[in-house]
């Protein structure tokens, strides 16, 4: 469901908070269809917020759900726990292979 929402976050702190708040939605919707399905039982990760004094703690556990869900849909990932939010083309290009991943799982998936 929240799929469209997370190709980009809308300017602001706010528009970052709620991207944060759907992308992680979109994780959790992607877990709980890996059950449903019977393929997995994931763990989840606390990703619901950005803490900007944790940026590399909430990419390690961000990159760890992409992990698991590449490893179980057999698709090829990028890296992304590594970004520089402040150069605008790369939070740019960061935003973008992190939704073509979410959107090639929920390819797989049917969801």
């Amino acid at each position: 469901m929240p799929l469209p929402f997370i190709i980009s976050s809308p300017p602001g702190e706010f528009g970052i908070a709620s991207w944060a708040f759907m992308h992680w939605q979109d994780h959790l919707e992607i877990v709980q269809r890996f059950f449903k399905l019977n393929i997995a039982n994931l763990p989840t990760y606390d990703i619901q917020q950005m803490n900007p004094n944790d940026i590399d703690g909430w990419l390690e556990r961000h990159q760890q759900y992409h992990n698991d869900m590449n490893a179980l849909t057999f698709l090829a990932g990028s890296d992304l726990s590594q970004v520089d939010w402040n150069d605008d083309a790369e939070r740019k290009a960061w935003f973008w292979l992190n939704f073509q991943e979410h959107h090639a799982v929920h390819a797989v998936l049917k969801i």
